[in-house]
């Protein structure tokens, strides 16, 4: 059940991770979690070699008040309180020189970062976040840009759809 959801939205990530190396620019992950999708995409592509940057974004406290509503923030942090370790993910990638990980709330934490992104991942289980993230960096994502929403089609995730659904429309975009 949920593990074989798990391991096939793994799968997506690491396929799409590897599918922009071709494309030129550095990778954007806003919504680190615990580490672990990064961390596993960053090993099976053997990120230490690939000449390109990746800067991981989160608060480590869960989501932003100002960020986010009261609803998405009950559905996610009792999670986010007991299984989010700034710490561990710092130790998890200190093996990785090409690694930036930046405590803070998107989209203010993106004034730093790359100038062009080949990859960008938005997993922050709050519409207004990822919107914030999205016009912010906009600008920056490369011809060819990999952009991959987690919670796009997430049933429970309903505002968070609606309000993408809504950015792609204003800014012609499929």
């Amino acid at each position: 059940g949920n593990d074989l959801r798990l391991l096939w939205r793994l799968h997506g990530y690491c396929w799409a991770a590897r599918s922009a190396l071709r494309v030129d620019g550095d990778y954007v992950e806003c919504g680190v979690f615990n580490g672990v999708y990064s961390a596993i995409m960053a090993k099976t592509i053997g990120w230490e070699k690939v000449g390109k940057h990746l800067s991981l974004y989160d608060t480590f406290r869960g989501l932003a008040v100002a960020q986010s509503t009261s609803q998405e923030r009950a559905g996610v942090q009792a999670i986010y309180e007991r299984d989010t370790n700034e710490d561990a993910v710092r130790t998890m990638f200190e093996p990785y020189r090409n690694v930036t990980i930046v405590k803070g709330v998107v989209p203010d934490s993106l004034a730093e970062g790359p100038d062009r992104i080949a990859f960008l991942h938005l997993d922050m289980n709050a519409a207004k976040a990822e919107i914030g993230a999205l016009d912010t960096l906009r600008e920056r994502l490369a011809i060819g840009a990999i952009f991959l929403m987690d919670d796009y089609a997430r049933l429970e995730m309903q505002g968070l759809h609606e309000a993408l659904k809504s950015w792609f429309r204003t800014h012609d975009h499929e």
